[in-house]
């Protein structure tokens, strides 16, 4: 394991590095997140990989768990994820996904 940059991550984590952690622990991929935050997929990976810098960890269900212990984010209920289903209104015929 790597040894955390920060003694204290709740501290450190910006909110747009809690949302990504949150839509990932939902299932969502970068290119998701991006569609649901407007933003890039490139900058959900640039925010999920300062998580994972920040909690001294090399994968992103790793910086998740960290998250999820420390009372950052939730685990996703079979509800939310249903939900999250129906309110992500993606365009995947961008991606050729249709």
């Amino acid at each position: 394991m790597i040894k955390a940059a920060s003694a204290d991550p709740r501290a450190t984590l910006t909110k747009r590095e809690i949302e990504c952690l949150h839509w990932s622990a939902a299932g969502k991929t970068a290119w998701e997140v991006g569609q649901l935050l407007g933003l890039s997929e490139w900058t959900i990976v640039y925010h999920l990989e300062r998580t994972k810098k920040k909690f001294g960890v090399r994968r992103k269900c790793e910086a998740i768990g960290h998250a999820v212990a420390l009372g950052l984010i939730g685990l996703p209920t079979a509800r939310m994820l249903g939900t999250l289903v129906e309110a992500s209104t993606l365009d995947l015929s961008v991606r050729g996904l249709e």
